[in-house]
């Protein structure tokens, strides 16, 4: 198991060299660990507390907003105005929240004269490896500014991809909840007043309208148990996610075993994938550190495992293509990308263009998924509340043969 994949969030609170007090969050495997990397920063941890990762979710910053945090603060160099004016300005152009408070504390650490990428490097909930390691390769190079801007057009595309598989993920399964709800809203409500009505006719009835009747006798009176049970359910899975690894690497094969969905969420990660190596390795990173900050950003667990195995491969001498071709995750078209960037010098340009063509092919078996779920699952509703309407108004239609 890589120690990447070992890493945990903590918050420390302490003094830097001058005895100024400072606070923020680090990436470590250990207290201890966490501790000697402060220490190696210049700063005295006074107290170094783990996060809980139940709690990760509240008060975090979305990835549109660090993107656009990102795309103002290198529009603001690129024009020339030093970095902390820049804070500045960008500080002041954001509604008041979150981002502009961590913007403001961004700023007056970099005023204090410490490096902008061992500044972002307390925050990793907000800005993660890549986007560190970036930082710290334009500071270093002296182009903040371009990798700035390169690491929001990465930022920009990684938010678009995101929220296109999550609609195409979300979609069916808001329809099927709408119809779960209506479903119980008519055997709790509306089933009852009709069987008052049928119970004065005094005639036997349809062999539906009874068995609806039955089963609206059993929702009401299990309800509560059935919506808390669905709840907890809800609960647990969102907990187990958080918590353990090994149940979150469980969900994320079967999604990708699922038809359609599936294809989707591979078309996702290999662009995702393509996009990273591609920004990290035009940005002067080796090859390996890039292959480390990719496997990350796929998303999942699957591709996650086949993109360290690649960077094994590629520390034994091992060239990237041959690397990829050992999987099966790694279609043809990618491997003769990558082939070619190798030979001809241009692999980053090659795997934004993959990165391109993978999107491209997500977003369309999005829509097309979208597409041909929404009839199907309008159909089942349709056939569901008409089976109970129907059941509910058959009696009625036979009341004159009652009289």
């Amino acid at each position: 198991m890589d120690a990447a994949l070992k890493q945990q969030v903590f918050h420390w609170q302490g003094r830097d060299g001058r005895g100024v007090a400072q606070h923020g969050e680090i990436t470590a495997q250990s207290r201890a660990l966490a501790k000697a990397q402060l220490l190696r920063q210049g700063l005295c941890a006074l107290r170094v507390q783990r996060k809980h990762t139940a709690l990760a979710w509240r008060g975090g910053i979305k990835a549109r907003d660090i993107a656009l945090f990102t795309r103002q603060l290198a529009t603001m160099l690129k024009a020339g105005l030093p970095l902390v004016q820049s804070f500045d300005l960008t500080a002041q152009s954001l509604d008041a929240g979150t981002l502009r408070e961590r913007v403001m504390q961004l700023r007056e650490a970099v005023a204090s004269g410490e490096p902008f990428s061992t500044v972002l490097r307390r925050h990793p909930r907000d800005f993660d490896e890549l986007y560190c390691n970036l930082v710290a390769a334009g500071e270093a190079s002296g182009e903040l500014d371009v990798l700035l801007e390169r690491l929001a057009r990465h930022l920009e595309h990684a938010a678009a991809l995101k929220a296109r598989v999550a609609k195409a993920l979300r979609y069916p399964c808001i329809v099927l909840s709408v119809a779960l709800v209506v479903t119980a809203l008519l055997l709790v409500k509306v089933v009852p007043a009709f069987a008052a009505t049928f119970a004065d006719l005094g005639a036997e009835l349809p062999a539906l309208t009874r068995h609806v009747l039955q089963l609206s006798t059993w929702a009401q009176t299990w309800w509560p148990a059935l919506a808390g049970a669905a709840f907890g359910a809800v609960l647990l899975w969102r907990a187990a996610r958080q918590r353990s690894r090994g149940f979150r690497e469980w969900c994320e094969r079967r999604l990708l075993q699922l038809p359609a969905l599936g294809s989707v969420v591979k078309l996702a990660a290999l662009a995702r994938f393509c996009r990273t190596l591609a920004t990290t390795f035009a940005a002067g990173l080796p090859l390996v550190e890039a292959l480390n900050a990719s496997a990350g950003a796929t998303g999942n667990s699957v591709y996650r495992a086949a993109v360290l195995h690649a960077r094994g491969e590629l520390a034994t001498g091992v060239r990237l293509s041959r690397a990829l071709q050992q999987s099966v995750l790694f279609p043809p078209l990618l491997v003769q990308l990558v082939v070619v960037g190798e030979e001809s010098g241009t692999l980053d340009t090659l795997l934004a263009r993959g990165a391109d063509i993978y999107a491209n092919e997500a977003d369309a078996l999005a829509e097309t998924l979208t597409a041909l779920l929404e009839p199907l699952i309008m159909a089942v509703l349709g056939a569901v509340v008409g089976t109970l309407l129907l059941a509910l108004y058959l009696p009625l239609f036979q009341l004159g043969n009652v009289l």
